[in-house]
């Protein structure tokens, strides 16, 4: 495991020197991950996400930061040198041996790291957008994209590849824009008991699949993400709904301000670990620019904890595992001006700001480890 001097959140960053770093929010300790830098302006800042292994061993770098397709971050070393970008849209196996990923001619492809193999036991007709593994293992999810069928764009099936018997059978439909945040596509329950189905526009609805009885509820509006602990949706809407599609409530606004609920779209979300609460950030475009308001709600009840105005470009990044303060990153097409900051859980302390010219990707629970 990477060198780790503390137990206080160990946080994979990219800094603004160009490359990936390990550090915790002490900033005690520093070790700069990747042996070649990337320009900021060649990467996409707000969907980037290097893929951590969960035992925390590994990092797929997809084709950036030299070309290669994982990186030891024990030891430093690369695997796959110049195969990265050949390597699209990867998904950890839940162990770490393997990766899936996007390969050439419409294939879906595996990875073993032991040995550097290679098969492609399922090939579409058309183009695979993303691969999701199941948490349990026994499956990953993949987009195929369909004909075009307007300007609007396409239509697309899901289609689950048994990695035990190498089968695969479609189980969804979706619809996608003609430039689709596939991340946002597929999403796993916790407990591998189903997969969200995630349409792009209207065309068809949002889906849950269930994989114990095969069934598909249809959802009655756009859902946005699930809780960590499987039990509550947030809808595009803004609404908390029940797993079995139930609303519950709308989440609450901001009452002193004068700008409309229409006008208030959820800027950032994230959950607290174990599903209990969710903070939002809400900005209104039609006030002052300076107005971004954080709020804590109760998922279960819709009971607001608290809520605060906050510098205008912070946006939500992760809540602490021990719920105890929440991670937030200040964004701005000038590197000198990225920072993180920190804020209590509880709103007793105003947010503070903890590194400079950097950007949060994702805190690791695997870099706790000893």
């Amino acid at each position: 495991y990477p060198e780790n001097k503390s137990q206080n959140l160990p946080l994979l960053i990219f800094q603004s020197n160009g490359h990936l770093h390990h550090t915790n929010v002490d900033n005690d300790f520093d070790q700069q991950l990747t042996n070649e830098p990337e320009s900021a302006e060649d990467i996409n800042l707000q969907t980037l996400h290097p893929h951590v292994s969960p035992d925390g061993m590994w990092l797929a770098l997809g084709g950036k930061w030299g070309g290669s397709a994982f990186l030891n971050i024990a030891n430093g070393s690369e695997t796959g040198i110049g195969r990265g970008r050949a390597m699209r849209v990867s998904t950890w196996s839940p162990d770490s041996q393997r990766v899936a990923y996007l390969g050439h001619n419409n294939q879906l492809c595996f990875y073993r790291l032991a040995d550097e193999a290679t098969n492609c036991p399922f090939k579409a007709e058309n183009e695979l957008l993303v691969a999701k593994w199941s948490p349990n293992g026994e499956y990953v999810a993949v987009v195929v994209l369909e004909t075009a069928v307007s300007t609007e764009c396409c239509l697309a099936q899901v289609w689950l590849f048994n990695t035990l018997t190498e089968e695969a059978e479609i189980v969804g439909n979706l619809a996608v824009t003609l430039e689709p945040v596939v991340e946002r596509l597929l999403k796993w329950l916790p407990n591998s008991d189903g997969l969200l189905i995630h349409s792009e526009t209207n065309r068809l609805p949002d889906a849950l699949y269930s994989l114990e009885d095969q069934a598909t509820h249809l959802f009655t509006e756009p859902v946005r993400d699930v809780a960590p602990n499987g039990r509550f949706l947030l809808y595009e809407s803004g609404k908390i709904g029940n797993i079995n599609g139930d609303i519950l409530f709308d989440l609450p606004t901001v009452e002193s301000s004068a700008c409309p609920r229409e006008e208030r779209p959820i800027r950032s979300w994230v959950w607290s670990a174990d599903g209990e609460q969710i903070a939002y950030t809400l900005r209104c475009p039609a006030s002052d620019e300076r107005e971004n308001w954080l709020i804590i709600v109760e998922t279960a009840t819709g009971d607001k904890q608290w809520e605060k105005n906050l510098p205008t470009n912070l946006s939500l990044n992760s809540w602490t595992p021990d719920n105890s303060s929440l991670l937030l990153n200040e964004y701005s097409p000038l590197p000198e001006e990225w920072a993180i900051w920190q804020i209590s859980s509880d709103g007793q302390n105003p947010p503070e700001k903890i590194l400079s010219q950097v950007i949060l990707l994702s805190y690791v629970p695997a870099w706790n480890k000893e």
